[in-house]
C-alpha cells in the first residue's frame, strides 16, 4: 500500500524527500519495546511470548496487563530519546544477521521472518530530519 501511495506523489514531491512510510513489527510490537533497553534476538511463535520479558525490562509487576492503558504509559515513562537510538541500533543489528535470500519482498519493501521490523527505518528517518540523529 505505502508502494502505491508513493507512485502517486507527485515527481516534484518525491524529489523533495517526501515518502509515505510504513512500521511494522512480526508477530507483536512487544519485542520492539524490549529493544529500547537491552539486545534480544530471540524469535518467538506465540504473540505473547514476549511478554515476561517486556515486564522484566521496564520492571512491571507479574499481575499487570501490558496492554493496559496505564501500564503502557508505565512503559512509556521510562523510555528515554537515547533508549530509542538504542532500540533503531539494535533492530539494524537484527535486521543484518538477516541473509537476503531470506526475505520475501511486498512491493518494494523486504520483510524477513521473525523477529523483523520496519518500525526502526521509520524512526531514523524522522530522527534525521530533527537532526537527533546522526
Amino acid at each position: 500500500m505505502c508502494d502505491k501511495l508513493n507512485k502517486k506523489l507527485k515527481p516534484t514531491k518525491r524529489k523533495q524527500g517526501r515518502h509515505i512510510y510504513h512500521g511494522y513489527s512480526n508477530v507483536n510490537f512487544d519485542l520492539w519495546l524490549i529493544l529500547h533497553k537491552e539486545n534480544y534476538t530471540r524469535s518467538v511463535i506465540r504473540t505473547d511470548s514476549y511478554v515476561a520479558d517486556v515486564k522484566r525490562v521496564f520492571g512491571l509487576e507479574s499481575i499487570e496487563d501490558i496492554k493496559n492503558r496505564t501500564t503502557i504509559v508505565k512503559i512509556l515513562n521510562q523510555i528515554t530519546l537515547d533508549d530509542v537510538k538504542k532500540a533503531i541500533k539494535r533492530a539494524e543489528n537484527i535486521r543484518k544477521r538477516k541473509l537476503s535470500n531470506d526475505a520475501r519482498r511486498i512491493g518494494q519493501t523486504k520483510v524477513y521472518q521473525n523477529p523483523d521490523f520496519s518500525i526502526h527505518d521509520f524512526l531514523r528517518n524522522v530522527l534525521l530530519d530533527s537532526g537527533d540523529l546522526q
